[in-house]
């Protein structure tokens, strides 16, 4: 199962502020509250209470972010699995392929 990226889920930027994060949920719960939109947004609610609980308490959100980064930087090492090529393989590669599989692959 992969991480939520609860920074998309509210549609804020990794570096917002906690005041930013609150301004932004509280707008969003407006708009995707179920008693609001019914019950085919009740996923979408809990995803975004479960998103605001995380970024809002400092513990968490420093615990989160490592993680996250931690996720990503073991993303960027595993294999291409349609090219079987990792980066380590692209960096080794003739530059001007490195360069290019590298954007391809959003190295």
């Amino acid at each position: 199962m992969a991480l939520k990226d609860y920074y998309l889920i509210l549609g804020v930027s990794r570096t917002e502020t906690a005041r930013g994060i609150q301004n932004t949920f509280r707008e969003l719960v407006k708009q995707l509250h179920p008693d609001r939109v019914g019950p085919q947004g009740t996923a979408a609610f809990q995803d975004l209470v479960e998103a605001y609980r995380v970024l809002s308490d400092p513990e968490r959100r420093k615990a989160y972010r490592q993680h996250l980064l931690q996720t990503e930087i073991a993303a960027q090492r595993a294999p291409v699995a349609s090219h079987g090529l990792g980066l380590a393989e692209i960096r080794t590669a003739d530059p001007r392929v490195a360069f290019w599989a590298a954007r391809l692959l959003n190295y």
